[in-house]
């Protein structure tokens, strides 16, 4: 195997913010690069995340719910028929009594649902997860 095949088996999932609010990405990015050594690539709209999809392959997709124009909901139904094959993760201040509710989020294609609380925690364990299958996936 040659150093370039190797490198490509063990690179890092990447991984895409989308949040319309520069606090939260800002945050989220940065508890990315500490905990995972990855610099995630951002979006302050669902526009702006459709648009870097069509340019680029992404594995996950880090969105926020509640967002003006497009909506957390809204974007995971277009990402899925664009860019099949990423996993969109949707994460909120509030689930409740938001609608969707997170069941209508999974049923859509959301991987996970996770409270903005949980960021450096259940969401950082999330993806360190998908990034280990990810590697193991692809040395089989």
């Amino acid at each position: 195997m040659n150093p370039s095949t190797v490198q490509a088996l063990t690179k890092p999932c990447s991984i895409l913010v989308l949040d319309d609010d520069p606090t939260w990405r800002c945050f989220i990015k940065s508890t990315l690069e500490f905990e995972l050594k990855t610099t995630p690539l951002l979006a302050a709209s669902g526009r702006e995340a459709l648009q870097i999809l069509a340019e680029r392959p992404i594995d996950v997709v880090v969105s926020d719910l509640q967002m003006p124009v497009m909506d957390g909901f809204q974007f995971l139904k277009r990402a899925r028929v664009q860019s099949p094959s990423t996993k969109v993760i949707i994460i909120s201040a509030a689930f409740e009594p938001l609608m969707p509710a997170p069941s209508t989020l999974t049923a859509a294609g959301a991987l996970a649902i996770v409270s903005k609380l949980d960021i450096d925690t259940e969401l950082v364990d999330l993806l360190r997860r998908i990034d280990n299958s990810s590697s193991e996936g692809l040395l089989m």
